[in-house]
């Protein structure tokens, strides 16, 4: 092995061992900020805060993406990608982890999509995305999305009082949990 690619894997090493030694007792939220807020977590990371001071030993992670809407199914799609390696990376690092998926506005439909996928039937407006699969269902405990634009009334898992669809429901179909 070249000593190049022995420095590469022990730094492999190392960076594994920091993840796993990370886990924490506590929930691991993943937040996904409004379109055109400051990056960070945005206005969820309020509540993300609050559970975080209720829970103790828990982390907030807010996702990098662009949260914009001039180019806003580009802006969705790479938040669906960074929500998508962000839990992927968590469960890789610590399989016994609980994490929580919060999103206001554009980052409700950034959490939705990541977990259901979408399929518009075309392909055109948002890329068609896969769910992310039944292999983390026992780590994601929590889903917390306000706002969604995409918020289909008679979605099977939803919960609470939203008699209306989202702005965007013309756009693509999302499939169930």
């Amino acid at each position: 092995m070249r000593p190049s690619a022995l420095i590469l894997a022990a730094a492999g090493l190392a960076a594994a061992q920091d993840a796993s030694s990370n886990c924490t007792d506590g929930l691991y939220m993943i937040v996904a900020r409004a379109t055109g807020e400051d990056p960070g977590t945005g206005r969820v990371g309020v509540v993300a805060r609050n559970v975080s001071d209720a829970i103790p030993d828990s982390t907030i992670e807010p996702i990098v993406y662009p949260a914009t809407f001039a180019n806003y199914t580009t802006s969705e799609s790479e938040g669906v990608a960074a929500m998508t390696k962000a839990i992927k990376d968590r469960v890789a690092a610590c399989p016994q982890g609980k994490i929580a998926l919060l999103g206001y506005s554009q980052g409700a439909q950034v959490s939705a999509d990541t977990l259901c996928g979408t399929d518009d039937g075309t392909g055109t407006l948002f890329p068609d995305i896969p769910d992310l699969g039944p292999e983390y269902e026992e780590n994601i405990v929590a889903v917390i999305m306000f706002g969604d634009p995409s918020h289909s009334v008679n979605a099977s898992f939803n919960e609470g009082n939203a008699t209306k669809n989202g702005v965007s429901m013309h756009a693509f179909r999302v499939t169930s949990l």
